[in-house]
C-alpha cells in the first residue's frame, strides 16, 4: 500500500510538473512517503534475516546504507515536512481571504 501511495504522489507531481505547476507540495510529499517506505522494508527484511545480513559486502546491508542516505537527499524529511506545513498555511490563509463574487454584494 505504501508503494502504491509513493508512486501515486510521484506520478501526481510529475503530472503536474508536465503542465507547468507549482508540484513542491506534491515532491515534498512524495518524498517524505517513499523514504519512509523504503525504510520500514530495509528494516523488516534485516528483522527477517535476523541481522545476518547486515555485514559487509552484502546486497541488505548495502540497501540498508542507500535507504539511510536517501532520507537525507533534497533535504530531511523534517524539513519536507516544514516546507508541507508552511504552504498548508498559506492555502488554509488564502481559503478564508474570498470575495464575494460581482453583482453579489450586500446591499
Amino acid at each position: 500500500m505504501g508503494i502504491d501511495i509513493g508512486r501515486l504522489l510521484t506520478m501526481h507531481a510529475a503530472w503536474k510538473l508536465d503542465r507547468g505547476e507549482f508540484a513542491r507540495t506534491e515532491i515534498s510529499m512524495a518524498k517524505i512517503v517513499v523514504v519512509d517506505v523504503l525504510q520500514q522494508a530495509v528494516d523488516t527484511a534485516l528483522q527477517l534475516s535476523d541481522a545476518r545480513d547486515c555485514s559487509k559486502d552484502t546486497v541488505l546491508e548495502w540497501i540498508y546504507r542507500y535507504a539511510r542516505q536517501a532520507r537525507l537527499v533534497d533535504g530531511a524529511s523534517e524539513v519536507h515536512k516544514m516546507v508541507l506545513a508552511r504552504f498548508l498555511i498559506e492555502e488554509r490563509e488564502q481559503f478564508w481571504a474570498w470575495d464575494v463574487a460581482p453583482g453579489m454584494q450586500e446591499t
